[in-house]
Formats: C-alpha cells, sequence, structure tokens
C-alpha cells in the first residue's frame, strides 16, 4: 500500500477500474473477480516484486549427490546454496532498466517472451519447490481482497510523502516503522 499510495497516478488509475466494478458496498470482492482486474494484478504483482515477501537467503543444502543447474552447472552435494530475492527483482535483464522503480505498468507493457519471463520470476517471490510458502495461496487471496476494499473504500494518504516511513529494516521480513498516514472514508456512490 506504501507505493501505491506514495503515487498518486498509480492511486488514481487503480481506484478508477476499482469502482468501475460496480460493487455494491454491502459486498466483498470475490478472489475470482479480483484476478480479472489488469491493473489491480499489476499493482500486487510489482509490490511483491518491489518489497519480496521474505528477502533472505533461504539457504538450501544441494543433495547428498550434488545436483545439476539447468545451465549446466554442476553443484556438489552439502553445497549451501541461497538467493537473493531483494536483487533477482531488481534485474534489469528481467524487469527493464527501471528495474529499481515502483511502476505496475510494466506487466501491462510486455508481452510476450519478456512477460512470461517476469511472471516465471515474480512467482519466486514466495519461495520455490518443496520450500515454497504454504500460505502463498491464501496470501495471494488477501492481497486481492484487502487492497481492493481498502482502495475503493479508503483515502490513504501519507502525513510525509517525502518520507513515507521513519526506518526500514530487513531481517529476512521487512519491518517498517514510523509509517504516517492518514485514511478518510470515501464517498463512494455504486449504480
Amino acid at each position: 500500500m506504501m507505493h501505491v499510495i506514495s503515487h498518486f497516478q498509480v492511486q488514481q488509475r487503480l481506484l478508477q477500474e476499482c469502482l468501475s466494478v460496480n460493487l455494491p458496498l454491502t459486498e466483498i470482492i470475490s478472489d475470482k473477480r479480483a484476478k480479472e482486474l489488469p491493473y489491480l494484478q499489476a499493482c500486487i504483482k510489482e509490490s511483491l516484486r518491489v518489497f519480496p515477501s521474505a528477502a533472505g537467503l533461504m539457504l538450501k543444502d544441494a543433495p547428498p549427490g550434488g545436483d545439476t543447474l539447468p545451465d549446466g552447472t554442476f553443484i556438489p552435494g552439502g553445497t549451501a546454496i541461497g538467493h537473493c530475492s531483494w536483487a533477482i527483482h531488481r534485474n534489469k535483464a528481467i524487469y527493464g532498466p527501471d528495474a529499481h522503480l515502483f511502476r505496475p505498468e510494466r506487466w501491462l507493457e510486455a508481452t510476450g517472451e519478456r512477460l512470461a519471463k517476469m511472471e516465471r520470476t515474480q512467482l519466486n517471490v514466495f519461495g520455490h519447490g518443496l520450500y515454497r510458502c504454504l500460505g502463498e495461496n491464501i496470501a495471494r487471496l488477501e492481497l486481492n481482497k484487502v487492497v481492493f476494499e481498502l482502495v475503493r473504500r479508503f483515502e490513504i494518504t501519507l502525513e510525509d510523502p517525502a518520507k513515507p516511513f521513519e526506518r526500514n529494516t530487513s531481517y529476512g521480513l521487512f519491518l517498517q516503522t514510523g509509517m504516517w498516514v492518514r485514511i478518510e472514508e470515501r464517498e463512494v456512490q455504486v449504480s
């Protein structure tokens, strides 16, 4: 949400998409319907890319007999292997020259193999293989519903846009402190 509310144009475009659903305020959007909203999905993917849910090395040991990577590199048995989600999701070869920026539009502009590569890489934000987060499906469902409902129901602004939070610390998971926002209920007219 910090990135969405830090970028006025993003917030306005997302709001317009959310309001276009014409869902009565007495109802909560379904996960299926939320998945059909391209800009909402782009914002969620981009947020997970910029701030992956876990950014530690996620070390694993190669099996006792070793293993061979898709590029042919052999990893000896017992070797600790890790990856840095923070760096992978800022890879310019995958996400473009502006990979350091929060820009949901990249998910709508990309096509073909570039989009497929971005999506394959972004899927790793919750881990991979045997060590994939068991809560990924519920987390994605919650993101679809919560982001949609927060944007359509509330006007959320940063108290100090020049300093969105006091401190960002990573212990493998991110912890932001001192993020002060103002939240006002929207006057939403649904036809």
